[in-house]
C-alpha cells in the first residue's frame, strides 16, 4: 500500500515540484515548493480525520494535497489537471481504482 511517506520521497514528484518551484517563482508567485506541499498535505489530513474519515481516507487526502500543484511547471492554467494525469501516469499499478480516482478528483 502506497502511502503519504512514500510520496514524499518520489523522484519524480519531487523533481515535478522542484521544477514547479522554479517556474512559478520566474512568475513571481509565492512559494510552491515543498514548504507550501507539505503544508497543504499536512492540513487536508486534519481536516479528514476532523470530519471522521478513516485512515487511510486521511493519507489519501494528505497525497492529494502535497501533489496538488505539480502540475504548475507544463502551465498555470490548466495545473490542476496535468498534475492529476501526472499523478496517474506515476502510481497508475500503485492505488486501488477507487483511491486513484479519489487522488485524482482531489487533485484536479
Amino acid at each position: 500500500m502506497t502511502t503519504l511517506n512514500d510520496i514524499k520521497k518520489d523522484p519524480q514528484i519531487l523533481n515535478f515540484i522542484s521544477q514547479t518551484e522554479e517556474a512559478l517563482t520566474a512568475l513571481s508567485y509565492t512559494d510552491h515548493g515543498l514548504r507550501h506541499t507539505n503544508i497543504v498535505a499536512d492540513r487536508a489530513i486534519k481536516i479528514a480525520k476532523g470530519i471522521g474519515l478513516s485512515p487511510r481516507e486521511a493519507d489519501l487526502a494528505g497525497i492529494a494535497g502535497f501533489c496538488h500543484d505539480m502540475g504548475n511547471f507544463m502551465t498555470r492554467t490548466y495545473h490542476h489537471y496535468f498534475g492529476a494525469l501526472l499523478f496517474h501516469q506515476i502510481f497508475q499499478k500503485d492505488f486501488l481504482p477507487e483511491e486513484m480516482s479519489v487522488i485524482m478528483q482531489s487533485i484536479a
